[in-house]
């Protein structure tokens, strides 16, 4: 534990390398959101017509 917390220190003081980088992609919420409220709409108007 003591080898892995003296690592990341390393890590953050730019003296060494990480090993491994994980990144995580992140969904346009907003966009997901919009989308499904002109799909509403839109249906909403042609039952209407």
């Amino acid at each position: 534990m003591k080898t892995s917390l003296e690592e990341a220190v390393e890590i953050k003081q730019g003296l060494k390398e990480s090993a491994r980088v994980t990144r995580y992609e992140i969904a346009d919420t907003k966009a997901i959101v919009g989308r499904k409220r002109r799909s509403r709409r839109i249906r909403h108007s042609v039952l209407n017509a």
